[in-house]
């Protein structure tokens, strides 16, 4: 990705974006003018909004210059905590990352980006994104989504289904493959399921048998569900359980966001710049194939 650096040294986490930083990121996507810079930030985290896979956080910057420039962005950078092996990190980077430099014809419609690079290499890793809290509402996981928020996503989702029906192969292949999606029922894909899950599998079995709790109420599944251990044994046999979702064995394939819940949409007035009147973030779990089957056909 040195080709969109021009000199700017990415940071290696979320210290390292400072008024300094930004100032150079703002001019050279020319959001400040030259001879503007950035004199203090003020920064805050996002919560619960924030996921598991990187450090995020929102910067407001003053200018030393008067600007009708936008101040607000969200910046997200390597994670303080690695919850997966390092590689399989990395690769959800490059895939995040890439994601909002992909051309945005019949693709997800998402918050403009002023720095979408990485260095491998040296593990450095940046995105910075014009703070989309400042003009659309954040769907966050407090409120439902309501059938006209839906319905107004529907037409812009059956469009990205369409444009990459049959991404598993030809030219549709190439252009995922070089952005780092996989197929879901991909041996690489499930084996990173059954690497790192059944711990974490463990706690939730745990978690569903408590009778008592409100999350289970009168139904705990080791009851209901045939026995215990049932998501443990779950995340072990997760290569039978999706087989049928392979195109080798005829599934249908075209491409998927992955991870399009409430935290990761916002809804806004349709504009020039966002026309669907909503977009989305996060496309570190995009995958290519058709949604994951409950029971094979």
């Amino acid at each position: 990705m040195a080709d969109v650096l021009n000199g700017l040294e990415l940071p290696r986490g979320l210290d390292d974006v400072d008024a300094a930083f930004m100032t150079k990121v703002l001019r050279q996507s020319g959001v400040i003018a030259a001879t503007n810079e950035v004199v203090s930030q003020d920064e805050k985290g996002v919560g619960m909004t924030a996921g598991y896979f990187s450090a995020i956080k929102k910067v407001k910057c003053t200018y030393k210059d008067a600007t009708d420039a936008p101040d607000s962005f969200v910046v997200k950078g390597w994670p303080l905590f690695e919850i997966l092996p390092k590689e399989n990190l990395r690769a959800i980077f490059v895939k995040d990352i890439k994601a909002y430099l992909f051309p945005a014809e019949h693709f997800y419609p998402r918050p403009k980006a002023l720095l979408a690079a990485f260095d491998a290499p040296n593990d450095r890793w940046a995105l910075v994104m014009e703070d989309a809290d400042t003009f659309a509402d954040h769907k966050v996981h407090e409120h439902e989504l309501t059938v006209n928020e839906l319905m107004r996503m529907v037409p812009k989702l059956v469009d990205v289904a369409v444009a990459w029906e049959g991404c598993h192969e030809g030219e549709k292949a190439r252009q995922l493959e070089d952005l780092g999606v996989d197929l879901w029922a991909s041996d690489a894909n499930l084996g990173l399921y059954k690497t790192v899950m059944p711990g974490g599998a463990k706690l939730f079995d745990k978690l569903t048998t408590l009778s008592d709790s409100n999350l289970v109420g009168a139904a705990p599944w080791d009851v209901e569900l045939g026995g215990p251990g049932m998501c443990e044994m779950f995340t072990k046999k997760i290569s039978a359980f999706f087989e049928n979702a392979h195109p080798a064995r005829g599934a249908t394939c075209t491409l998927s966001h992955g991870d399009l819940r409430g935290d990761n949409i916002f809804f806004c007035e349709p504009s020039p710049e966002y026309p669907d009147g909503w977009l989305c973030i996060d496309f570190q779990l995009m995958f290519r194939g058709p949604c994951p089957p409950i029971w094979p056909t």
